[in-house]
């Protein structure tokens, strides 16, 4: 039957892979937004008055010049670090040690390794993160796989690291 592992156990649904990765999501979109409004709102803008003489004919005028702050990129560059380290820790140690990241837990679902049943590891959820960026980069073909693949499996992050999502 489709969507059912050979132990009864049923694969997770795509939209349901997609849901539990927007709740994921969520806290590191914030966190990188925080970051962004650090880096507009400690912008200084000034006024320059240009003057000159061009061809023996006198000329002025005035540029808007904007420049981001040392503390905003600073505070920008914290956030963004802040950011990847909330998404490391969530898919990377806690889906790898546990089988599930924060969306999955909200969703009812679970990552084990096909082979073994047991959860990846911090070092193969790293490698799966990392695929799992690679599967966004080739035009979403990545992630859409699931949508026809028997397992529902991305076809890199899951497939290389060995790695099924099953219902709860």
């Amino acid at each position: 039957m489709p969507g059912v592992a050979p132990d009864g156990r049923q694969y997770a649904e795509w939209i349901w892979r997609v849901l539990a990765y927007i709740i994921d999501y969520i806290p590191a979109g914030v966190l990188a937004g925080i970051g962004y409004l650090f880096a507009i709102l400690l912008t200084s803008t000034s006024s320059v008055v240009r003057q000159g003489e061009l061809y023996g004919t006198p000329y002025s005028y005035t540029t808007v010049e904007r420049s981001t702050s040392a503390i905003g990129l600073i505070l920008a560059f914290i956030f963004y670090l802040l950011a990847l380290a909330y998404w490391i820790w969530n898919k990377a140690y806690r889906e790898g040690t546990t089988g599930k990241s924060i969306g999955k837990q909200i969703t009812g679902y679970t990552t084990l390794k096909e082979e073994t049943g047991e959860p990846l590891g911090f070092g193969m959820g790293f490698v799966r993160l990392l695929l799992l960026w690679v599967d966004f980069a080739i035009c979403y073909i990545g992630v859409l796989w699931p949508l026809w693949d028997a397992k529902r499996q991305c076809l890199l992050s899951d497939k290389v690291t060995g790695a099924v999502v099953y219902k709860d």
